[in-house]
């Protein structure tokens, strides 16, 4: 049941990526972390929790048992990589298949005031929320970001009437357009040897990675998409070479198993440490070093890594194909 400190719309789209980009590491803690909450004092842990509620009563995600991973709403990948309108247009899709929020705008339209509208919903849908006040609450900041609610000269919030279908089916238009202009860029820059090697999971990843990016998403998850992308490649890569890497975790373990088993060179090893402490700057919180003070990152930086992420991955490609170094 929502109760208070009710989920903005934005900190529900967070913490919905967030569960997305952490896959089985997919705990409160980390989503925290992504959100910029504190885990440790009860009201931002709180804030996490409720946010959580408030997209699975959405349908965004619905957890896995006995596991931090959550299965996820069709839209959600897209939502990942778009950019921030068409995120809201996402959310606008779901937030209108929410039968408390339909009836909610139902009874709006009769022109009872929204607080009216909103214990009424509550009434007809007793479980959705612990107080009317805290549902409106979510109602008002959930409706204006998708923009299906919206404040008239008069001060009192009014239905906004959108096509729906038609927004959504721009969104898709523009984001397989720019797919296919990043599977191109990608192509170009790894060569067909290390296009075909990642074919599958990794490349997917590694285009919504670069999506992202272009879109001018948040810093910390391109990083994170990023990160967790080239870790499945060094695992590809432990595959294809018979080596055992369930014992390393994290893309520098990954890096130093390789090394140790002959699979990349000194060199190759360099740049993957190197891609390695970015990810840690970002991902890990404070660091310990510096008095847990936290890294702040550039986008310039983020770029940086996906760019020396294409140009390790061709490297070791050919590496691992034919002995070549090329760098």
């Amino acid at each position: 049941m929502l109760g208070y400190p009710e989920p903005t719309a934005e900190q529900v789209v967070q913490a919905v990526e967030a569960a997305y980009l952490f896959r089985e590491q997919a705990s409160l803690e980390n989503i925290a972390r992504f959100m910029g909450l504190d885990f440790t004092n009860t009201y931002q842990r709180q804030q996490v929790e409720h946010s959580l509620f408030a997209a699975r009563e959405l349908r965004l995600l619905t957890p896995n048992p006995n596991s931090n991973a959550y299965t996820f709403s069709l839209l959600v990948p897209l939502m990942v990589k778009a950019k921030e309108e068409d995120k809201r247009i996402i959310f606008r899709v779901h937030l209108n298949q929410f039968p408390p929020f339909r009836l909610f705008l139902e009874r709006l339209l009769t022109g009872i005031l929204p607080q009216e509208a909103t214990r009424q919903a509550c009434a007809v849908y007793n479980t959705f929320a612990s107080d009317y006040s805290v549902a409106w609450r979510a109602f008002e900041s959930w409706g204006t970001y998708a923009g299906v609610l919206t404040r008239a000269q008069t001060g009192r919030y009014v239905p906004t009437i959108e096509n729906e279908l038609h927004s959504l089916r721009q969104t898709l238009d523009t984001l397989s357009a720019q797919e296919q202009e990043i599977r191109e860029y990608i192509l170009n820059h790894l060569g067909s040897d290390a296009y075909h090697f990642i074919e599958g999971q990794v490349r997917d990843n590694l285009i919504t990675a670069m999506t992202s990016f272009v879109n001018e998403n948040p810093v910390d998850s391109i990083i994170l998409q990023s990160a967790n992308t080239f870790e499945d490649f060094l695992r590809k890569v432990g595959e294809t070479r018979g080596i055992n890497l369930n014992n390393a975790h994290g893309i520098i373990q990954l890096g130093n198993s390789l090394r140790s088993a002959g699979a990349i060179s000194v060199k190759h090893l360099g740049i993957i440490q190197m891609i390695g402490q970015i990810r840690n700057a970002s991902d890990h919180g404070g660091d310990p070093n510096e008095g847990n003070r936290r890294w702040n990152i550039s986008r310039t930086s983020a770029l940086l890594m996906l760019d020396v992420m294409l140009m390790s991955i061709r490297s070791i490609v050919s590496y691992v194909n034919s002995s070549t170094l090329e760098i």
